[in-house]
């Protein structure tokens, strides 16, 4: 039986929201899986989001992730990787980055750029996004 599902956790710093398909305790080890539909693909392709789901079960439930695992339903695969601290540190770039580039086209806005996406309601700088008035 998981320890969780579907479980939705948010993180101030780096301003994303992770919402975690399962967490089982197998042994005393941690392990976090993600659900994913389509054909198999390396678990690498998936990197940042397991890193940040790593930060997000280790800040918010003091949880120490010890492997990652990602399963292909189109193939009925599960493929398994031990979780270490390289995948949460390429995720910390990617999001710093993706910040970084956000304030930049809020700080040089221009009206053209393609706004209320999918995504938008994943960020924290929505409220900027579609409100010109806003400068951080």
């Amino acid at each position: 039986k998981p320890m969780h599902t579907e479980l939705s956790l948010y993180d101030e710093e780096w301003g994303v929201v992770g919402i975690i398909d399962r967490v089982d305790n197998i042994q005393g080890r941690i392990f976090v899986t993600d659900y994913k539909t389509g054909r198999v693909h390396p678990i690498i392709d998936h990197a940042v989001q397991l890193g940040t789901y790593k930060k997000l079960l280790q800040d918010k439930l003091g949880l120490k992730v010890d492997t990652y695992s990602v399963y292909y339903s189109d193939d009925n695969m599960i493929m398994f990787k031990k979780a270490d601290n390289n995948w949460q540190e390429k995720a910390e770039l990617f999001f710093r980055g993706i910040r970084a580039q956000i304030k930049d086209k809020i700080e040089h806005a221009n009206p053209e750029w393609k706004k209320n996406t999918r995504l938008c309601r994943w960020c924290e700088y929505e409220k900027y996004c579609n409100d010109a008035s806003y400068i951080l």
